[in-house]
């Protein structure tokens, strides 16, 4: 796929091509193979994996408490 994409200068791989297309599709209220909302345990461990990356990065510590 990278080959594939060799004038895309920002493409990362087909994963986030799919995770691009599901969220473009989900903000323009298009159906999707994949639907977003599907996806909310994901999208929460993710979401707070990326803050505690922040807060170790801020403060020295990485520990967060959250609800799934």
């Amino acid at each position: 796929m990278k080959k594939e994409n060799l004038e895309d200068k920002h493409y990362l791989g087909h994963n986030e091509k799919g995770r691009e297309a599901t969220l473009v599709n989900f903000l323009k209220d298009k159906s999707d193979n994949s639907e977003f909302e599907n996806h909310e345990l994901t999208n929460k461990l993710l979401s707070n994996i990326y803050l505690s990356m922040a807060k170790e990065f801020c403060s020295g510590n990485s520990q967060l408490t959250f609800r799934l």
